[in-house]
Formats: C-alpha cells, structure tokens, sequence
C-alpha cells in the first residue's frame, strides 16, 4: 500500500526542515502543508513540495483534513504518516484521533495520557521524583525573596484555555510583571538554576530497541526560547541517562522524547521533557546519528537504517545574533562567554542551519 508522509510546516521550522532533509537524503515521499501564504517554506528549494495551504492560522479540523485529502488525491495514497513537529499538533492529534484514524492518517506518538504526563512539566516532574531524579526546589508561595525564580504552568492549557510559556523571573521588575498579568495557580514555582544546558535526546522504538545521543546547549534566546548554539557531547552514556531511560521503559513510552537538564553544583536537574521533534534537530542529522531515520524505520517508512560513522557536530542558528549581540541583553549563555561567541562567530555561519544552498534564499532573507 502506497503511504506518504505529511508535515506541517510554518511552526518549529528548524526541526521541519532537517526532518525534510532527512526525507530528501532518502528519497520518501512527502507533502508540506503551509501555515499560510507566507510561510517560510515558500523560500526554500521545498516550496514545490506544498500541496495545500491553510485556511487559518488555528487548528482547523476541517481545514486539517481537508488538507490531508487533498494529498492523498494529488498523491494517489490511502494511507499517511503525519510528522509529530509540534506540541500544539501533536495535543490536536490526540485530541481528534478517532477521525484522524478513521482517515487513515496516524501521527507516531504515544496515547494521549501518556503524552501529556511526559510533556506536561509539573506531572513529568513528579514521575522524574519517582524514579529519584532530580527537580529544582519549588516554591508553595512566592515573593521578592524567592527570585530568582522560574513560573512553569502546571498543564499546557491554562483553567482559561490559555497556552503559556515558562517565565524566567529574575528582578523585581519581572516579579511585578508577572503577578500583575497571570492566574497565579495556573502555575507552579521552582529555583533558577544557573548552570551548563543539557538536552538527552532519545528514540524508544515499538521492539525495545534505544537509540540516544546528547548536547550541550551554550546560547539561548531570551526568557528561555530556542536555543541558538550547541554541540554534541557524553551525558547519554553516563549514570543519569540510565535513570531515564528505566522511566521511559516501564512507562511504557515509545517515540521521540527530549529531556533538559541543567548542572549545577556538583548536582543535576530534570528542566523539561519534550516528546515531539525538538528545534536543534540538524545537529543530529549533521552527527550522522539521525533519529528521524530510526522513527521512519519504526513506522515502516525505511527498509534499514544505513550504517553512518557518527561524528561530533555544532549546531548554530543565527537568529540575528551575529548582527546585533551588543542589544541582545537578556541571552543567555551557558559554560560560555560573549567573547568565545565574536571568536567563533565566523566560523560557526558556516555552519548555519539555514546557510545551505536548500534553504540559502530564506538565510538572505533573514540575514541580509
């Protein structure tokens, strides 16, 4: 049976297109949906990879399946495989899964309690005590003394429906902003934990086979965004990868599944778990240890997964830093400096994610 594989584009780009990277590097098939007119997809070599373009910026079930019928018209298919590239799509997947199955369109992801316990922060960090992980210290109450502090909210959709994001509280001046424009149990409190990022990156697939790998993150975006700069490293092959990977398992988890720590004092903290791609997803494919390659093997998109020579590899995505780092007060750099930064600087364009000749008009456009 003829499938193809769907991705929604416009949203975690990066991730996007090293995932369509992957797909060309292989030779699949596959069909893009544009957020809009504009997406960013439309400057790149994969512009004619778009079959339908949406009809609004929010998730339409109509206008969802109304995309995905009209690639397995054009592509004469049955059946698809829908790329898991963001939270907001995945939680509407699961939402509305008995219709996108009865479509024959699957998206290879955990079931929906199971996916929110892991992604959800506050739940995810009380499975992580129980396997006697670490978390940073929490707060039951807040106040000028607790700063610096980060407010996570307890489940992805606020009592009001509301999607927040983490908020890095480090002055008075945050304190007050934050108090006076959110529900305050809409959240919970933990301890700012200043020290090095790290990302364990895992694949668990359906035969219980692990497939893992790991970087160290050194700039982030301001209040905790995407991260701009990374390398690969050695945390998945030591002791705290193992307490891990014995969650997953008897949790019975299956997929894609980034968790962030942070070390600090001789200790190490669980910070998140993201079970969906994650936006510095080329640094894998750059390693030659390509997780997109084991998902698509797992779902029977691939015969095999070719033997590669792994390799250490950078990750660098210039978001305009190295055009205007001397306004970017609020970035955060993690076990390293604004001077390595101005010394690397050049050679690390080279290595840009978009500054390729696939996607090298969309580069000048955001760079020029």
């Amino acid at each position: 049976m003829k499938k193809v594989i769907v991705i929604f584009s416009g949203f975690n780009f990066r991730a996007v297109i090293a995932f369509i990277r992957t797909l060309e590097q292989n030779n699949l098939d596959y069909a893009i949906i544009a957020k809009s007119s504009d997406d960013n997809i439309f400057k790149t070599k994969y512009c004619s990879k778009v079959e339908y373009i949406r009809k609004t910026l929010e998730l339409s079930l109509d206008d969802i399946i109304t995309g995905i019928n009209t690639i397995k018209s054009n592509k004469k298919v049955i059946e698809c495989l829908i790329a898991p590239s963001t939270e907001a799509l995945n939680r509407f997947y699961l939402d509305n899964q008995k219709i996108f199955n009865c479509e024959k369109s699957f998206m290879p992801i955990v079931e929906k309690t199971l996916y929110e316990k892991i992604s959800d922060k506050f739940s995810f960090g009380k499975l992580c005590q129980k396997y006697s992980i670490k978390i940073p210290g929490e707060y039951y109450q807040i106040n000028e003394k607790c700063l610096p502090f980060v407010a996570k909210p307890k489940k992805y959709f606020s009592s009001k429906g509301v999607i927040y994001s983490p908020y890095i509280i480090i002055t008075e001046v945050d304190y007050q902003e934050f108090i006076g424009k959110n529900s305050l149990n809409d959240f919970y409190y933990q301890e700012y934990i200043n020290g090095r990022c790290i990302y364990l990156l895992y694949y668990f697939d359906r035969q219980g086979k692990l497939f893992k790998l790991s970087q160290e993150n050194y700039i982030q975006q301001e209040d905790g965004k995407s991260m701009i700069y990374a390398r690969t490293v050695d945390f998945h092959i030591r002791d705290i990868s193992k307490k891990f990977e014995k969650l997953f398992i008897e949790e019975k988890f299956y997929g894609l599944v980034m968790v962030e720590l942070k070390v600090a004092n001789d200790n190490i903290y669980m910070i998140e778990a993201n079970p969906r791609f994650w936006g510095p997803s080329q640094l894998f494919v750059d390693a030659n240890y390509n997780f997109f390659e084991f998902l698509l093997y797992d779902f029977g998109y691939l015969n095999n997964v070719k033997s590669k020579n792994m390799q250490d590899a950078k990750y660098f995505w210039d978001d305009g830093i190295s055009n205007n780092i001397n306004l970017r007060k609020k970035i955060s750099f993690y076990n390293y400096s604004y001077k390595l930064f101005l010394e690397e600087k050049d050679t690390l364009k080279n290595i840009e994610i978009f500054n390729r000749e696939d996607t090298i008009k969309l580069y000048e456009v955001l760079n020029g």
